[in-house]
């Protein structure tokens, strides 16, 4: 073999030989690295230790406030509310909200009233922080029997657990509260932020939430119709493998047959 032999020009072929040979070899390889990479920036999660340690403040650094549920409804509603004997009032943020004659007279409640009511909710919440600390649970969410920050009591929190049917973590829903009336019908509305943006909203009626598949129905926040009295629910939501890293912001809130809400919560975790 001479000299020339190993230069350039019989190099070339070979070189080409290659190239048709690994082609498809180099396209398949170039894909597996960039889905793991994509795999591990994007969905490869912590362990499920460290999960609920990176939560276990998460919700307690959120600012808790008062939900702008108004807006979301006025967004979904398409037929005009009735107010032949109702009083238009309109709340902090501008957004005008509809309240019967009698809702507008109990609102002018005393100041024993409210110490009253701030009781309760100081009451209410060290029973459920005692609950949480007896189990050193993870709270990611808190639910409320109203979205007003000023009259609301807290019925329930979120939990993260870990995932014993399918590995990972598990959200589980705990709520404790009594209606002095019969639910018959409302609508359940739900809005999602990703990171801070806007993912999703959407909205139901609620007593058509039940599923068809009986294995499924436990899916449902609360059943319709509800009963009046006492109710207690307990709800474990599997959260799936396939949402991406970051962090998940939801509110829910729940309205009756006459379009007062009844339920409230808000949801915070990072995956």
């Amino acid at each position: 073999m001479t000299k020339e032999s190993l230069t350039g020009s019989t190099m070339v072929p070979y070189k080409f030989y290659i190239g048709k040979k690994g082609c498809c070899s180099m396209i398949l390889f170039t894909i597996v690295i960039l889905t793991f990479v994509l795999y591990v920036t994007y969905f490869q999660r912590p362990p499920t230790d460290e999960l609920l340690r990176m939560n276990s403040k998460i919700f307690q650094s959120q600012e808790s406030d008062s939900i702008d549920y108004l807006s979301k409804i006025k967004k979904f509603k398409s037929s005009k509310r009735k107010s032949d004997n109702n009083s238009e009032l309109k709340d902090s943020d501008g957004i005008k909200s509809v309240r019967t004659a009698e809702e507008s007279k109990g609102q002018e409640s005393s100041e024993s009233g409210r110490s009253d009511l701030s009781k309760q909710q100081s009451r209410g919440r060290d029973t459920w922080q005692t609950f949480l600390k007896a189990n050193n649970y993870v709270s990611i969410g808190e639910i409320y029997n109203s979205c007003e920050k000023s009259k609301r009591l807290l019925i329930g929190h979120v939990l993260l657990l870990p995932d014993p049917k399918y590995g990972g973590v598990m959200a589980r829903t705990h709520m404790n509260f009594s209606t002095e009336y019969n639910v018959t019908g409302g609508e359940f509305y739900i809005d999602v932020k990703y990171n801070d943006k806007d993912l999703y909203d959407n909205h139901w009626e609620l007593c058509e939430l039940a599923q068809d598949d009986e294995d499924e129905e436990d899916q449902r926040l609360v059943a319709c119709p509800l009963a009046k009295g006492p109710h207690s629910f307990v709800q474990d939501r599997n959260i799936p493998y396939y949402l991406p890293k970051g962090k998940y912001e939801t509110n829910v809130w729940i309205t009756d047959q006459t379009e007062e809400v009844f339920l409230c919560g808000r949801c915070v975790f990072v995956l």
